[in-house]
Parts: C-alpha cells; structure tokens; sequence
C-alpha cells in the first residue's frame, strides 16, 4: 500500500532588504515599532519575561 504524495511548492528566496521591508509593512498598521538590531540588545525581553 503507497501513501499519497504531497507536492510541496518553496517559497522563492527573497532578498534581507525585502524580509526587512515585509516585517515593517506588517508591523506598522497595529500599532507596532519596527527596529532592526545587529545583536540583541541588553533590555530586550522577549515576549515580556524579565530574567530578573
């Protein structure tokens, strides 16, 4: 007995300017600030959990 396959289609790559431009479109509209860091910035908390 043979399961049936699924075809998956991939996404075609997309460059870091278009990923950036993309995230910050999303954000915007909901109230959001988008900001970029090279390195995780020292007051980052993510999803509010202090590690105090």
């Amino acid at each position: 007995m043979s399961l049936p396959v699924a075809i998956v289609k991939k996404f075609p790559p997309i460059t870091k300017q278009r990923a950036l431009a993309i995230a910050a479109r999303a954000l915007t509209p909901h109230g959001g600030q988008f900001k970029c860091y090279s390195q995780k910035p020292d007051n980052c908390r993510i999803y509010g959990i202090n590690t105090d």
